[in-house]
């Protein structure tokens, strides 16, 4: 904050009453009183800052004769931009960071070219998209790589084929992730499921739906495993009218069981159901790339095809 916000701040805290000259416009000498002894935590805050970008390798301000006494001077006169790509190839040897550097590296390490990586997971609020007061965890990452391809023996905003709704239309409702009537609109008469594809012993699937609650009930999420044991349950409480995004992760153990994913609401309750994915985690790949990105970032790894609709709305 600069000198000004800080003046806000500081009269915000005092007390009210007629000791304190009632200025308008912050033009008076009681708010220039305020500002000359707001000006240190601004200096602070400003400092602050400063040191961040002159050690973080990431931005103009980069203190690059402190890198360089660190990883080697170049050989040859550099600009200052140049400087700092060699400098941030250095630190990770494989030439400059960046998503259009890394997202083939990405690629060639899961064999995979449908490998995409993203600089942010997912948009800030969105009046009319966005529930007031939800947590906004995910929203702290900085990167999101869409890892995994998606195993779900059906669509995203396809669930007639799920099975075991009491109704099912598809394209009925606004979905959240394509902002057109692709959602579906259901009612349950027991879970509804669907079969994972593609899966080994002790692979631990991710799950991500979004739903939203029309009439008072509850939501959960199962995944029948490999082993044919009986699955455990996530149960949500979703507050009425919002969109959620839910997620789920469970090992389906060994056997040769079919693996599927099961969703249940209170029966005879309406839902509204959108982009149902799913995908078999690889903690060790996962490891590899998240160590190629930059040290002060943090990212998260979904599906293929889980964020590239939504966030296209946005980039």
């Amino acid at each position: 904050m600069d000198a000004t916000e800080y003046g806000r701040l500081f009269k915000g805290f005092l007390p009210e009453g007629p000791a304190w000259p009632q200025e308008t416009g912050e033009v008076g000498a009681f708010d220039d009183l305020i500002r000359a002894l707001t000006q240190e935590p601004a200096r602070l805050d400003a400092a602050a800052l400063g040191l961040l970008e002159n050690l973080i390798p990431d931005n103009a301000n980069t203190d690059l004769s402190a890198w360089e006494r660190l990883v080697g001077a170049p050989d040859t006169n550099l600009t200052d931009a140049e400087r700092l790509s060699r400098i941030r190839g250095m630190l990770r040897a494989s030439g400059e960071v960046s998503r259009a550097e890394l997202e083939p590296a990405f690629q060639a390490a899961a064999g995979d070219a449908n490998v995409k990586l993203f600089d942010r997971e997912i948009p800030s609020f969105q009046a009319g998209y966005s529930g007031a007061g939800e947590p906004a965890g995910l929203a702290n990452f900085t990167w999101v790589c869409e890892l995994m391809p998606n195993i779900l023996d059906a669509l995203p905003d396809a669930f007639n084929g799920w099975g075991t709704f009491n109704t099912a239309v598809d394209a009925d409702a606004q979905s959240p992730v394509t902002y057109d009537e692709t959602a579906a609109t259901v009612t349950f008469s027991g879970a509804a499921s669907v079969e994972l594809l593609n899966t080994a012993d002790e692979d631990v699937v991710y799950f991500s739906i979004w739903v939203k609650a029309v009439t008072d009930g509850a939501f959960s999420i199962q995944i029948s495993g490999r082993d044919g044991g009986a699955p455990s349950t996530t149960p949500y409480d979703l507050p009425l009218g919002v969109w959620h995004k839910l997620y789920f992760e469970q090992s389906l153990g060994s056997g040769g069981s079919t693996p599927y994913v099961l969703i249940e609401g209170t029966a005879g309750n309406d839902y509204r159901l959108s982009w149902a994915v799913a995908g078999v985690r690889k903690p060790e790949l996962e490891a590899d790339l998240a160590a190629l990105t930059q040290i002060h970032t943090r990212g998260i790894f979904g599906v293929q095809g889980e964020w590239e609709t939504l966030l296209a709305h946005y980039y």
